[in-house]
């Protein structure tokens, strides 16, 4: 006796999503505000947010998505310390009584 093969259902591919261009501000925190622009030929990337007008540029590969660009730019603000423009840090001054 011969078994018969089991029909399988066909396959249907998964539509891709595209990569998002449009990020949230780190600095102003407005939503899909940071617009990234990456230009292969030249090597050069930019990102700048449509609410505060923050500009940051760097150098990529072809390599890069607009993902790493923006991941980069949200760990160099990270690293920056953050000072208030109005508030003088606290110097300690020393008084030496002789």
């Amino acid at each position: 006796m011969v078994r018969k093969k089991g029909h399988r259902k066909p396959f249907v591919r998964k539509p891709i999503s595209p990569i998002e261009k449009l990020y949230d501000c780190p600095l102003c925190g407005q939503e899909k505000a940071c617009l990234v622009d990456r230009d292969i030929a030249t090597s050069d990337a930019r990102i700048r947010c449509e609410k505060c007008d923050e500009l940051y540029a760097t150098k990529i590969t072809h390599l890069c998505q607009p993902i790493d660009i923006y991941c980069q730019w949200v760990s160099t603000h990270a690293r920056k310390p953050f000072i208030e423009p109005n508030i003088r840090p606290h110097i300690p001054v020393h008084s030496h009584s002789c």
